[in-house]
């Protein structure tokens, strides 16, 4: 061992300035920079030139931690909100179960937003990494909390019915006696979905419900039970899903024999939810619109209204 009096030490100044060079990346030492010399360094001075070249001295980038947070919370919320949309979706999850798990990944794709805002000061103003995953975190959360947007969206502009029906007066049975139409949703429908009505046909009962019971299941609602079938009347009860998240609704089909003509009348109720969002309007005019076609392209007669 060297005396104590031959010996150079390196150790490192008590502190350290934080450069600006190389806009706060990683890069190699800057002696010019104003703060920080690495003549100061013990030992270094009386280093030669090979010694000094093979030191070098990085500066690691601060990382934001609000960033990284939101990146975590954003792509766990994306990942939860599609397993159980498939698995609702392939009736491997309750909807009950599914609107709670959709209600935990709702509130994750909030905290990765609320992460992203405390830490976007940092990353843009003092230049933190963390950008990629800021980025990152808000794309997911925000693809999450779509949905849920939407519906508050519609919520506001859509009156609160879950249940409508082309005849207010009589409406068709569903197949589920515990969904009833509350008092007043005649009149709400009125002034929302004046369009919303029966169609007549001169076809006899049986072509006009064989025609409406092919094109519910080209639309792939199921079945549910088997037809009523009396003189006058056909009646057919389905179960009909949302395109997306498959929410369930009873929907019955009824088709009155009225001597020359035959009338058909919907009624699509969702099963969960005080608002549908209008899917049930949408369903009942799609599907006798749809069945106008089919009808006349099946025996070339036109719908009397």
């Amino acid at each position: 061992m060297l005396p104590s009096s031959t010996r150079s030490p390196i150790r490192p100044p008590a502190r350290y300035s934080r450069p600006n060079c190389a806009n706060n990346l990683k890069a190699t030492a800057c002696p010019a920079t104003p703060g920080f010399d690495l003549s100061t360094v013990g030992g270094y001075g009386s280093m030669n030139v090979t010694e000094k070249a093979r030191m070098a001295v990085y500066f690691e980038p601060r990382r934001a931690r609000g960033a990284a947070w939101s990146r975590r919370f954003g792509i766990f919320a994306g990942l939860l909100f599609l397993m159980a949309a498939l698995g609702h979706r392939l009736d491997l999850l309750a909807t009950p179960d599914f609107l709670t798990v959709l209600s935990v990944a709702a509130a994750l794709a909030g905290l990765a937003l609320l992460c992203a805002a405390a830490s976007f000061r940092r990353v843009w103003n003092h230049g933190d990494a963390g950008g990629r995953d800021l980025v990152t975190g808000v794309a997911v959360a925000l693809l999450v909390l779509a949905p849920v947007l939407v519906a508050l969206v519609l919520s506001v502009r859509l009156p609160p019915l879950n249940d409508i029906t082309t005849d207010l007066a009589d409406p068709p049975p569903l197949e589920s006696a515990s969904l009833q139409r509350p008092s007043g949703a005649a009149a709400l429908q009125t002034r929302a979905y004046p369009e919303i009505t029966g169609r007549s046909y001169v076809l006899d009962m049986e072509q006009v419900a064989a025609a409406a019971r092919k094109l519910a299941e080209e639309s792939g609602w199921q079945k549910q039970g088997d037809d009523t079938v009396t003189d006058t009347v056909t009646t057919m009860h389905w179960v009909a899903k949302t395109p997306i998240l498959a929410f369930p609704s009873d929907v019955t089909i009824r088709v009155t024999d009225e001597g020359v003509a035959s009338y058909v009348d919907m009624r699509s109720a969702s099963r969960f939810g005080r608002n549908d969002l209008g899917d049930n309007a949408r369903r009942i005019a799609g599907f006798l619109d749809a069945l106008d076609t089919a009808i006349a392209i099946r025996s070339g007669a036109l719908p009397a209204q």
